[in-house]
């Protein structure tokens, strides 16, 4: 979607879109699953990440990915969606991610390889879970096998193409266009790819279908669950996916 010169800026809108992803979060949140109702505990911060812990042992670990178009949030817009997935047995981290992009990128990396080693070491699974940009970090750790599955929901997936040129933009990201096509997952080499869940809405208006739908094509372990409905985008993906990750991910949740 290009901004006319007489709208908006490009970097408003993606500031606009930030603000919807933001404010969506905070929306009524839908749980499902095969999880209980036990209380959970929500570990102090460490660099910056939010850490809510199951009262028993952990099913797996779960890295969860706010969302903000790259450029806004905190790990705590994940507060909800973290203490919820704890009272479903995992250990979840919302990460705290730069929002310089190939910071932000090595973020999710270092932190999927570090809580993959202590996961794996007590024969349990680690999952990635994203909405929006963070979406787009969750496909890139299943994209690189940095954990067991991963599930994106409205995630950008082509980031050059979402950015359209714009230099301010691009720049408040602390990137250049190169980086933009090499970090795209649409554009991340292969090799053995996690199990990737993509659920996107078909008439999305601000990470486009289109990029979902070709990042599916790219492996027979990805997936598209396409949403028809409602048809006025972006904004109306309320309530978040939290049921169907969390049934995607008990498919996968065998010890690693």
């Amino acid at each position: 979607m290009r901004a006319k010169s007489r709208g908006l800026p490009r970097l408003t809108l993606l500031a606009v879109a930030a603000v919807v992803a933001i404010a969506a979060v905070a929306g009524v949140l839908r749980s499902g699953g095969d999880g209980d109702s036990a209380s959970t505990r929500v570990g102090p911060r460490a660099q910056g990440d939010l850490t809510c812990r199951p009262t028993g042992r952990p099913r797996a670990t779960l890295l969860l990915f706010h969302p903000g178009g790259f450029a806004t949030g905190t790990a705590r817009d994940f507060s909800k969606e973290c203490q919820l997935f704890a009272r479903h047995g995992y250990l979840a981290v919302s990460v705290d991610y730069s929002h310089t992009l190939a910071r932000g990128v090595r973020d999710a990396e270092s932190r999927a390889r570090k809580l993959a080693a202590a996961a794996h070491h007590h024969q349990r699974p680690v999952f990635a879970y994203g909405i929006s940009a963070g979406g787009t970090f969750a496909a890139t750790l299943a994209a690189r096998d940095e954990v067991d599955a991963a599930f994106a929901f409205a995630g950008v997936y082509d980031i050059a193409k979402w950015a359209d040129g714009n230099k301010a933009f691009i720049r408040s990201i602390g990137a250049t266009p190169a980086q933009l096509v090499r970090l795209s997952p649409v554009n991340l080499p292969l090799r053995r790819p996690a199990p990737l869940l993509i659920v996107h809405n078909q008439h999305d208006i601000v990470a486009p279908y289109d990029a979902a739908f070709r990042m599916a094509r790219r492996s027979g372990r990805f997936a598209l669950h396409t949403l028809r409905r409602p048809v006025n985008g972006y904004a109306a993906h309320i309530p978040h996916p939290i049921a169907p990750a969390l049934a995607f991910f008990k498919l996968h949740r065998r010890a690693p």
